[in-house]
């Protein structure tokens, strides 16, 4: 009878702090995340620091309220701390989630203020082992992060074992679990002929183009560079390829001149950021991606849920996702000739194409699907709150 009669827990409300909305990984991460977590048991609100905030009506169609603290600046500590730590009194949140860099530490600090009583922060890639330790700046951030880290986070999730011994080793933490990225199998399924064919006609295709797509930030680490003279070098054996590039971000206009002066008007072209990926990455023969470092790619395990054949290098986290000549193919960083080789084999052999794309699926499916990492968030948050 007192069973009955007690009061039905209610949800546990969840604060995500990130730097900013833009189309991203880790902001797709989240939006996954909190559009499959049960709203029966689990409330969330997302806060971010900047703009731009284009994922904000994706959360808010999920019935998740989000808020923009408009900071003027990295150092505009008054609207990341103070603004924050009033938000989370406002909201009753039981646990602050932070993600990305300037979110980790203002919304640590914030949360300590507020008296909330855990805080979560998800590492999205090894970002210190890719920083020039030798500026004052990266030394400083360095021990703020480590600071603020040690004292005041509950627990640690890295979407890769990479990520997880990048910080364990500059952090100096040790309560670090791993959950990986995932994504929905059903929204990125296998295109069919009839969505191929209006993909290719969309992007002005002929069938006999040969299509390799990267989706990726623009950006030097994500090694578009090497592709675009890769596709320079398969002209010969390949000369009806086609590369698109997906996405924004600062190395947007070195890549055009790299394209530029690799006589790459036709083949190359540049996309820009898209919403409708999955449309995108229907049109692929290949997806490539070609990164010098990766904490784990979700744009990966997007094509590979799609069937898509895929090329990529051994940095870090895309190990623990590809096996060569598995699931996919894999090459070493920064080697255009190694890349255009393994474009020309998958090329002359639709089979293995085919076969790669099916294993790549497989294992989003069995790995790497939101039905097993939204599970295990969901049990992570509930021992937090005490509710296991």
């Amino acid at each position: 009878m007192t069973d009955r009669m007690s009061p039905p827990k209610r949800p546990i409300r969840i604060l995500h702090v990130i730097d900013t909305l833009r189309p991203g990984g880790a902001e797709q991460m989240l939006l996954t995340n909190v559009r499959h977590l049960p709203k029966s048991r689990f409330e969330s609100v997302v806060v971010a620091l900047f703009p731009p905030l284009d994922l904000k009506a994706d959360l808010m169609q999920c019935d998740v309220p989000v808020h923009c603290l408009g900071m003027r600046g990295r150092l505009d500590w008054r609207r990341g701390v103070l603004g924050l730590a009033r938000l989370l009194r406002d909201e009753r949140i039981d646990i602050v989630h932070t993600h990305l860099s300037c979110a980790n530490i203002y919304g640590r600090i914030a949360a300590w203020l507020a008296r909330v009583p855990v805080v979560v922060t998800t590492l999205h890639f090894c970002e210190y082992s890719n920083m020039d330790m030798a500026r004052l700046r990266s030394r400083i951030r360095l021990a703020v992060d480590r600071f603020t880290s040690q004292r005041i986070n509950s627990l640690f999730l890295a979407v890769s074992t990479a990520v997880m011994e990048d910080y364990r080793s500059f952090l100096r933490i040790q309560r670090v679990e791993v959950l990986y990225n995932s994504v929905d199998p059903d929204v990125f399924a296998p295109p069919s002929d009839v969505m191929r064919q209006a993909a290719r006609r969309a992007l002005a295709l002929d069938e006999q183009d040969f299509v390799l797509i990267n989706v990726a930030r623009l950006h030097r680490e994500k090694g578009q560079e090497y592709l675009i003279r890769a596709t320079r070098g398969l002209i010969p054996s390949i000369p009806r390829i086609r590369l698109f590039l997906v996405g924004d971000g600062p190395a947007e206009e070195y890549f055009r001149t790299v394209a530029r002066e690799e006589g790459l008007k036709d083949e190359v072209t540049l996309l820009g950021s898209r919403r409708d990926i999955v449309r995108v990455l229907a049109a692929a023969d290949l997806f490539v991606f070609p990164s010098v470092a990766e904490g784990l790619g979700i744009a990966l395990l997007e094509a590979m849920a799609m069937e898509k054949p895929v090329v990529a290098t051994r940095a870090e986290g895309i190990k623990e996702v590809l096996e060569d000549g598995a699931n996919g193919l894999l090459v070493e960083p920064c080697d255009p000739s190694a890349l255009a080789e393994v474009v020309r084999k998958l090329h002359a052999d639709p089979i293995l194409r085919k076969t790669l794309g099916a294993k790549a699926r497989a294992t989003v499916v069995e790995r790497f699907s939101t039905g097993v990492g939204v599970r295990r968030l969901e049990a992570i948050y509930a021992g937090l709150a005490g509710q296991v």
